[in-house]
């Protein structure tokens, strides 16, 4: 999964670098935080993916197989229908949401809604071949994802000079692409026989494993929202950049969690004995810390592998590395603590998640009025080390609970 990410991972940064080259700043400012808001449409939806691997990895019989297709089939026509409101809604007040936003191209607003509904799609079929240990499957799904994007962006900016839809049209192409693979794959499930099932019980798991992924989820993702809400200055852009060279290192240790969850959910449900974590923890420590060691000593080393075609227009963000790449660890291993506690079903960390996702959304909202008095990158910075302090206080609850969990172990 490290391997398939990291591929993944190359093909993104080659569209990064062929947009950064090619778009102009503003534009590119534009396409990196649509890509965030795409992300962040999802929000609700990652938890989908945490909840089909639990319920994959735990379908261990004929029957909790059948009942897992009809959980499948009526979570599909439902995010469906959440997907055709959303959509409605947004293209409704579009002059709104394009004064937030900042979006100058109706064409890119309707890019990002069309990517809405693979948002709410992808994390279920990742889950499904997440929780069937189908890492195989998962691989593909990210690797062609990255090549499809890259050959469309090189296709619309490079050839057509495109501009930030056609970077998303690249992104909403690439995503179709890896949801007909993961849901052929998982066909024999989706479009099987479904058994009904008791509904109450199963969202008494489903809520908290949503709520608590999701809360996780929106601290990784709101700053880029945040950014490109609040700065009117083309040089925005730079956040972009410090922080896709964080994001990078995510693209190592996120694997790690992925394929950690379902062996722990399984092992759980055959009470079965798992050292998923304790290698999954020194794996995501290891591999990450080494990265961040690196970022810290040589900070722009990542802009110039990113950004090589262009290093010049984003080389001031050298000042936002290390930051970056040390807040994107400790999330990583937070994420990783965290994503253990939810697959044994461990839910008194769900509340303290989301406490601390809301009172990271209220600082960053309650620093607007002194971050617009900073100097640009400074306020940057300040951005990143707010997120930083939540990142840490996300890791210290997990390290709480995953220690008041264990307690009673061998």
């Amino acid at each position: 999964m490290v391997m398939a990410t990291g591929i993944s991972g190359v093909f993104m940064i080659l569209v990064h670098s062929v947009a950064s080259k090619h778009l102009d700043a503003a534009e590119y400012a534009l396409f990196g935080a649509l890509i965030k808001f795409f992300l962040f449409m999802g929000i609700p939806a990652n938890g989908l993916q945490t909840v089909f691997a639990q319920q994959a990895a735990a379908a261990v019989n004929a029957r909790e197989t059948r009942q897992l297709a009809r959980l499948t089939q009526v979570v599909l026509a439902a995010t469906f229908g959440l997907w055709l409101l959303a959509g409605a809604g947004i293209l409704i007040f579009a002059p709104t949401f394009s004064s937030a936003l900042k979006i100058t191209s109706f064409a890119a607003l309707l890019c990002t809604v069309l990517l809405g509904l693979p948002a709410l799609w992808m994390p279920l079929f990742k889950g499904l071949l997440q929780g069937r240990q189908h890492f195989a499957g998962l691989g593909l799904v990210a690797i062609l994802d990255g090549v499809i994007r890259l050959g469309a962006v090189c296709g619309l900016v490079f050839a057509l000079h495109g501009q930030a839809a056609s970077v998303m049209t690249a992104a909403l192409l690439g995503q179709v692409a890896a949801i007909s693979v993961g849901a052929w794959i998982t066909r024999d499930l989706w479009l099987g026989h479904g058994e009904p099932f008791a509904w109450r019980p199963w969202l008494k798991t489903v809520i908290p494993l949503s709520v608590g992924g999701a809360a996780v989820s929106f601290v990784f993702l709101a700053d880029s929202q945040f950014v490109q809400n609040l700065f009117a200055d083309e040089r925005r852009s730079l956040y972009v950049a410090g922080q896709n060279s964080g994001f990078a290192l995510s693209q190592i240790t996120v694997p790690l969690s992925l394929v950690m969850f379902p062996k722990i959910a399984r092992s759980l449900a055959r009470s079965e004995k798992s050292d998923a974590l304790a290698l999954t923890l020194k794996s995501t420590l290891g591999l990450g810390g080494l990265v961040a060691l690196a970022c810290t000593v040589m900070p722009s080393l990542p802009l110039r592998v990113v950004y090589f075609f262009s290093f010049e227009k984003v080389a001031a963000a050298t000042v936002l590395i290390p930051w970056s790449v040390w807040t994107l660890l400790a999330l990583s291993v937070a994420n990783v603590l965290a994503a253990n506690l939810l697959a044994r079903k461990a839910f008194a960390i769900v509340p303290w998640l989301v406490v601390l996702a809301l009172g990271y959304g209220l600082t960053l909202w309650g620093a607007q009025a002194m971050l617009l008095r900073m100097e640009l990158l400074a306020a940057f910075r300040t951005v990143i080390q707010i997120q930083l302090l939540f990142s840490v206080l996300l890791l210290g609850v997990s390290i709480y609970y995953s220690r008041k969990q264990t307690s009673g172990a061998a």
